[in-house]
């Protein structure tokens, strides 16, 4: 303390003194201000600064005759008096001296465009021009922008040749108004766009014609072809000319064509009625004999051939609590069709004349595989602390079990403070003697590697940076917790007991002290520590310290290191 009060005094910033001590300038002016030191204001920091660097603050005087009369910039005026730019523009304001509008001076333009474009980078451009040469393409030989191109052009006066591709408006309006072809049409014999065709109609002031779907060209020749000739319907003619039903009638009812009836005597009755007793479709007899389905239909009456009685569905021979109890099972009305052979159909009708309804499916797909979801339960994990850790609903981590099929209605509520049961010898012997990872170690227990980290940190065994690290590199985590003072003042400020010894957290922290907002807010985002860090401190599991930063809307960071660690180790 005594040093911090003589740095202070002997003219040194907070700033300066924390990053001396590795602390915050927030934390040094409160730890000056409770030992009774009166803190300087701003302005006379700078002025101690300048004192004992031999800078002289400019007076309004010559601040004026530098910016007003000479025209010199801020960062001249700062090179001149040995200040910042920013401090040039605060004594600015304080004196009230209007700034000029930004941008480069023009005697300066001046000067750098010359420089920039010599005599004969000038005379090649001006020489490619006139040969023949676009401006796009003097640029690009140039290795220039084209608006260089375009502002030398015009400096030196030459006459910039048009660019437009399409004809004056006289040479082509008449395929428009008397043709009747569209813009895109007479845009593609230009090479231009549409828009550039409609553009010049409206200069022209030429109206333009509404709007209208293009439509395939119907002929009366296809019409009778189709209709007449082989016999179609008016649907099917419609679909063998690729148009409306409305527009082929309109043909027909204009043309006033009338087809032949239809005179089945040149088929052969014997073949026909042996293969409609035999089972024969409509469409296997139009396509055997070469007629339509509405000539099959017109010999079967001709013929006096019996007409087959409409195929009647088998009827779903379940209650319908079986069948909500399928559907609530997941099975679609194609499965359940399946299983008691009758059509799907009937399964449908059945279903929606009981008004079953299916269950709302989980449309949003679980962020976490299931083999890490099944590891983070069989690691003690509950699904509220899995919840609190993913910032969901413990309804949604339901439906992440029921999406992956994971059965949880036996589950029995697990300590959030258990954490995986694996000896420490054998895990100090796994991962120092036989160097294995955190991953390894977990797929061996069966458990998430996240979990295999804090055991190990709660046994304070030193972990490698990056898993497969080199040992020189591992940290006690939980011993270099202690070692920082600021921590420590925060938690005996918190009332937290500091518990330097080894094990899982129900060992060294028997009954918790509960968990503080303001602590947990100093510790997270003051210090910068992370939840598992916190947890190791405070005796709680890291999803309760996730609870209470959601709950007092204090906002979590991206999972990577935390900036404690990073400024500590890194």
């Amino acid at each position: 303390m005594a040093e911090m009060i003589g740095w202070y005094e002997s003219g040194e910033s907070s700033l300066t003194i924390g990053r001396r001590l590795g602390m915050h300038q927030s934390t040094v002016r409160r730890v000056l201000i409770e030992a009774g030191v009166v803190m300087r204001s701003r302005r006379d920091q700078i002025a101690l600064q300048d004192g004992r660097r031999g800078v002289r603050t400019p007076t309004r005087t010559e601040l004026a005759a530098g910016y007003v009369e000479q025209r010199l910039t801020s960062a001249e005026l700062a090179v001149r008096f040995g200040i910042s730019e920013s401090r040039v523009h605060s004594l600015l304001r304080r004196h009230r001296i209007e700034r000029r509008p930004g941008g480069i001076r023009p005697e300066r333009a001046e000067a750098e465009r010359a420089r920039r474009r010599p005599p004969e980078l000038i005379d090649r451009i001006i020489a490619r021009y006139r040969s023949g040469a676009s401006r796009a393409e003097v640029a690009a030989d140039l290795g220039l922008h084209k608006a260089t191109v375009d502002d030398v052009l015009r400096r030196a006066g030459v006459a910039l040749r048009s660019g437009r591709k399409l004809p004056p408006v006289a040479d082509w309006v008449d395929r428009y108004v008397i043709g009747g072809e569209s813009g895109a049409e007479i845009a593609a014999t230009f090479g231009v766009t549409a828009n550039a065709v409609l553009r010049a109609l409206e200069v022209a002031g030429i109206e333009r014609r509404p709007a209208r779907p293009r439509m395939a060209v119907l002929s009366d020749a296809a019409v009778v072809e189709f209709y007449v000739d082989e016999g179609l319907s008016l649907q099917a003619t419609a679909q063998q000319l690729d148009v409306s039903v409305r527009r082929v009638r309109e043909v027909v009812g204009r043309l006033g064509v009338l087809r032949s009836g239809f005179d089945p005597s040149g088929i052969n009755r014997t073949k026909f009625a042996r293969r409609h007793a035999e089972g024969a479709t409509i469409a296997e007899l139009a396509e055997e004999f070469n007629l339509t389905r509405h000539q099959v239909g017109t010999a079967v009456r001709s013929f006096d051939l019996p007409r087959r009685l409409p195929v009647t569905h088998r009827a779903l021979p379940i209650s319908d609590r079986q069948l909500g109890a399928l559907i609530a099972a997941g099975h679609s009305d194609a499965e359940i069709a399946s299983r008691h052979g009758v059509a799907v159909w009937a399964v449908t009708r059945r279903r929606r004349q009981a008004g079953l309804r299916r269950p709302t499916s989980n449309k949003v797909k679980p962020p976490i595989g299931r083999a890490q979801l099944e590891r983070q339960l069989a690691g003690g994990r509950t699904r509220s602390e899995i919840a609190t850790a993913y910032n969901v609903g413990l309804a949604t981590v339901t439906r992440w079990c029921a999406h992956y099929g994971i059965d949880v209605a036996g589950s029995r509520p697990t300590s959030s403070r258990d954490g995986p049961v694996i000896d420490a010898k054998l895990l100090r012997h796994l991962y120092v003697d036989e160097e294995w990872t955190a991953r390894q170690i977990g797929a061996e227990f069966g458990v998430d590697p996240s979990l295999v980290n804090f055991a190990l940190h709660s046994h304070r065994i030193a972990v490698r940076h990056g898993g497969q690290g080199s040992p020189a590199n591992a940290v006690v985590l939980l011993d270099a917790l202690y070692a920082d003072p600021e921590i420590v003042s925060v938690l005996e400020r918190g009332g937290v007991p500091v518990r330097r010894r080894a094990g899982d957290l129900a060992r060294r922290f028997p009954r918790p002290a509960p968990l503080d907002a303001g602590l947990v807010d100093d510790l997270y985002r003051r210090i910068g520590l992370s939840t598992t860090q916190i947890a190791l401190l405070t005796g709680h599991s890291a999803s309760n310290v996730l609870d209470v930063l959601r709950r007092h809307g204090i906002r979590a960071r991206r999972a990577s290191r935390s900036p404690w660690f990073v400024r500590t180790f890194l």
